[in-house]
């Protein structure tokens, strides 16, 4: 069995965490764009996504936007939500005239994301954050679950599609209040002495 040292600093907490954004709601501009793919053999977590876009802000902190091969019993209505995702993902970095991929939804998948990787995916863009939806609300900032949720930073300011909707959860849910009473975790079997 593994030994462990717990007086080495590896297991101090982090002091100072960057937060997505400065954990505010909204467009974050001048973000970097990686993309990562999780091979099947290489996933300790089978519920890790295929695919994941990693957004870096300008503090360096990351949000990440998820991408899993489609199920065959997904909805139509799902399928529709994941390929007009994979579209603006690939407008954003192939071009709006970029001939896509077409096939089933798994190999349109690996297209969009390989033809995103050839491109480099250098240039800074805009990301829209979140803390969920109504009836969906998140403890932290997610990318925003529908399109549009990325774009160029060559997009003027002015002309922005990355604006706050009346569905969306723009400030962080509060912790919900405790009764103030705790469970006692004492029992007779543990012998201290």
């Amino acid at each position: 069995m593994k030994t462990f040292d717990l007086n080495d600093s590896t297991y101090d907490g982090g002091g100072n965490v960057n937060i997505f954004n400065g954990g505010e709601a909204g467009r974050a501009d001048n973000c970097t764009v990686t993309l990562e793919r999780t091979k099947q053999e290489d996933k300790e977590n089978p519920n890790s996504p295929d695919y994941k876009l990693i957004f870096k802000d300008q503090s360096g902190a990351e949000a990440n936007l998820g991408f899993w091969y489609p199920k065959e019993n997904d909805t139509d209505e799902n399928i529709i939500r994941f390929l007009k995702k994979l579209k603006h993902i690939a407008h954003v970095f192939c071009g709006a005239d970029a001939q896509l991929p077409k096939g089933n939804p798994k190999a349109i998948l690996d297209g969009v994301m390989k033809m995103c990787k050839d491109t480099g995916m250098q240039l800074p863009v805009r990301v829209f954050v979140n803390y969920g939806t109504n009836g969906y609300e998140k403890k932290y900032l997610t990318v925003r679950s529908f399109v549009p949720f990325i774009e160029s930073m060559a997009v003027p300011v002015e002309e922005t599609r990355l604006k706050a909707t009346s569905i969306e959860n723009m400030t962080r849910p509060e912790a919900e209040e405790t009764s103030g009473s705790v469970a006692s975790t004492t029992s007779g079997d543990d012998d201290w002495d």
